[in-house]
């Protein structure tokens, strides 16, 4: 059983067209075959944005499985309701599972292990996909055209990114018109660092933590950063030389992407053994 299934992954990755072609590969497992490349290709996007955004895995999971009903709706209505070629005769079931087949590209994200990778592997998979499915529809519809094949994928795309972009616009207006995020879009949340340095710090190690300091601009999310030491002629400095400042939109910017970083992780390695005391205080301008 896990023999065919992982047959039919590979032979799906390679972008095989005899994969659907055959009806061995469409028995009373498939459907179940079909469904659990959904689930893991939702995770594995999940694994995949983790490394940047947290995301919640099981709720990736179930929208995987819900995507996996649009697709195979919108080309079975498509393709073999409304634009049908004559040797198109084809059931729901079978377009539904040659559309979770086509989705095996996807578990190739799990390898998206680092904020770099994960932009690429995401959007060469996604291509990726799209081809599988332009391939699976020709060959379950027994259509003639690949570019028939070709409008009828990109259709479905179109009227599922119409109906997402649209219900995310009628929920963003809703919500914003109650008020819920004027924090938000009015508002940064402002990350202090007050730091207070050992006496033996050299000036070259100031040079390295300034240079340090300023990388964290590269991590998303991060604005307005600035590094400086303190000037203020009152004297109530209580020993904190220096500060570190970056605004944030959104406190999941601070809280999901920022402090779990790789870039911030390396930071805090360098400068904190130079340190006395760190004092870090947020608030909302």
């Amino acid at each position: 059983m896990f023999g065919q299934f992982l047959n039919i992954v590979v032979r799906s990755i390679k972008l095989d067209k005899s994969l659907y072609k055959d009806n061995k590969n469409f028995g009373e497992a498939a459907i179940y075959f079909a469904g659990l490349i959904m689930i893991l290709d939702g995770i594995a996007g999940a694994v995949a944005a983790n490394t940047v955004i947290k995301t919640a895995v099981a709720m990736s999971g179930l929208t995987a499985i819900l995507t996996w009903f649009v697709w195979g709706l919108f080309i079975y209505v498509i393709g073999v309701k409304l634009f049908p070629d004559k040797e198109t005769k084809v059931p729901f079931k079978k377009v539904l599972t040659a559309v979770g087949f086509a989705h095996a590209p996807g578990l190739l994200r799990f390898f998206a292990v680092t904020p770099d990778l994960m932009i690429p592997i995401i959007f060469l998979t996604q291509f990726w996909i799209f081809a599988g499915l332009i391939i699976s529809t020709k060959q379950v519809l027994n259509l003639k055209s690949n570019f028939k094949s070709f409008g009828i994928v990109f259709l479905s795309f179109l009227i599922i990114a119409l109906f997402y972009f649209t219900t995310f616009f009628i929920g963003y207006y809703f919500i914003n018109k109650g008020g819920v995020t004027t924090q938000i879009i009015d508002k940064k949340l402002v990350h202090l660092v007050l730091i207070q340095f050992k006496e033996e710090t050299t000036v070259k190690d100031f040079q390295l933590i300034t240079d340090s300091a300023y990388s964290l601009q590269a991590i998303p999310g991060v604005e307005d950063l600035n590094f400086g030491k303190n000037v203020s002629p009152e004297g109530l400095g209580k020993g904190f030389s220096h500060s570190l400042t970056m605004k944030f939109s959104k406190s999941v910017d601070r809280d999901s992407v920022y402090l779990p970083h790789p870039i911030h992780k390396k930071f805090v390695e360098l400068f904190v053994p130079f340190t006395n005391s760190v004092l870090v205080y947020d608030f909302w301008e």
